[in-house]
């Protein structure tokens, strides 16, 4: 079980158009995970959610009924809204080009990848996959980085990598 903290497309509105929060919830229920879910401006879930996607009243009951022992929240780094990096179709948010560069490069300076990993935005699927992982394997525990993200993400675990 999964307990996730905002759903809407941004803070202070009711649209879930385009909710990354939302996305995640589909991702993971389609892989039969359950999801508790908290948004004080979402006092019901539209017909087209998730069945095994459940509101609840508070932030506390969502991750105390998750049954986790510690909660992800990570929140979109950069909000680029307006500019040319958002796409108006609902695809990935992108930092603006000069930022992205700059993450780029400081990836590509040994000393510095970690924090180029901890600040760059992660997408959505990468996020879920963590998210995946660490509900499989019950570790790691404790307040995540970006960097542990990423690397939970986007590397499984040898077992996994065998299955495919």
């Amino acid at each position: 079980r999964v307990a996730v903290l905002g759903l809407t497309y941004k803070p202070g509105t009711d649209t879930l158009r385009r909710s990354w929060s939302l996305e995640a919830c589909r991702w993971l229920s389609a892989r039969q995970v359950q999801v508790r879910a908290y948004d004080p401006a979402v006092p019901a879930l539209p017909a087209e959610a998730p069945a095994n996607l459940q509101v609840c009243p508070s932030a506390e009951e969502a991750v105390r009924g998750s049954g986790l022992p510690h909660t992800i929240l990570r929140p979109s780094f950069l909000d680029t809204r307006g500019s040319p990096s958002h796409p108006s179709h609902g695809a990935q948010r992108k930092p603006p080009p000069l930022v992205a560069a700059a993450f780029q490069f400081l990836g590509k300076l040994s000393p510095l990848r970690g924090v180029s990993d901890d600040l760059r935005p992660l997408p959505v699927d990468v996020l879920c996959l963590a998210i995946a992982r660490i509900v499989r394997e019950r570790a790691p525990f404790g307040t995540l980085k970006g960097r542990q993200l990423w690397e939970l993400g986007l590397n499984p675990p040898a077992r996994m990598a065998a299955e495919r």
